[in-house]
């Protein structure tokens, strides 16, 4: 595509059309119904924004499961659920292919989509409990982007992959990285650019804290968010 074209996505999300506000509209993204600014409307950021909202919708029907629900809502909310997980996989690795073909190239708003795409690739099989896969992009995330906070983002889900497993040695090994990686960042890339960490993610790191033993999450927990 050449600049300001629209992507074309290949896989079933869009059937091989160009990706436009009705297929975010349509991937559940509230923020499409009141139309798109001129900075989302270039080919890349395009296709990133959609996999982003099949992303946010699955985070949405996450919130809808904790309610009460009958069996049969609740078996389509689960398998609606898995499927926007797996649209929003599958397009986020569209992006990375895209944009890693050109790594000379990227605008540094293209830069920071390539990075999330490989940070919400791996979080999207992380909660569809691709364990394995999961580890391994996390992994990927923390060696590329070392120096950038993103790489402690990555092992914090590292410890947490291990520990939804009852895999504990496991974890306190990846925490043990985590914590030593952490010293290596400076302060100033933390004020650059924050985590790209949800409550979601913080909270599931917490809650092994006990278990796990793990001074960095209990002293996260009694600073308050």
């Amino acid at each position: 595509a050449v600049p300001g074209d629209l992507p074309r996505s290949v896989g079933p999300a869009t059937g091989g059309r160009s990706v436009g506000p009705a297929d975010l509209a349509a991937a559940g993204d509230p923020a499409a119904k009141g139309g798109l600014g001129p900075s989302i409307a270039s080919a890349g950021a395009m296709l990133f924004y959609l996999g982003d909202s099949y992303r946010r919708s699955a985070a949405q029907q996450d919130a809808k499961l904790k309610e009460m629900l009958s069996k049969s809502v609740r078996q389509r909310i689960q398998q609606e659920r898995i499927e926007k997980l797996k649209q929003a996989q599958e397009i986020y690795g569209q992006v990375i292919a895209r944009l890693d073909g050109r790594p000379d190239e990227l605008s540094t708003a293209e830069r920071h989509n390539l990075r999330n795409a490989h940070f919400y690739q791996a979080d999207c099989a992380y909660k569809l409990g691709q364990w394995k896969k999961a580890i391994a992009l996390y992994d990927a995330v923390a060696k590329r982007w070392d120096r950038h906070p993103a790489s402690i983002a990555a092992l914090v889900q590292i410890v947490n992959a291990h520990a939804e497993q009852g895999k504990f040695e496991d974890a306190r090994i990846a925490n043990d990285r985590a914590r030593f990686h952490l010293e290596r960042i400076s302060d100033q890339a933390f004020e650059d650019e924050p985590l790209p960490l949800t409550q979601q993610h913080w909270q599931d790191w917490l809650k092994w804290a006990g278990q796990l033993d793990l001074p960095d999450a209990q002293a996260k927990a009694g600073s308050g968010p």
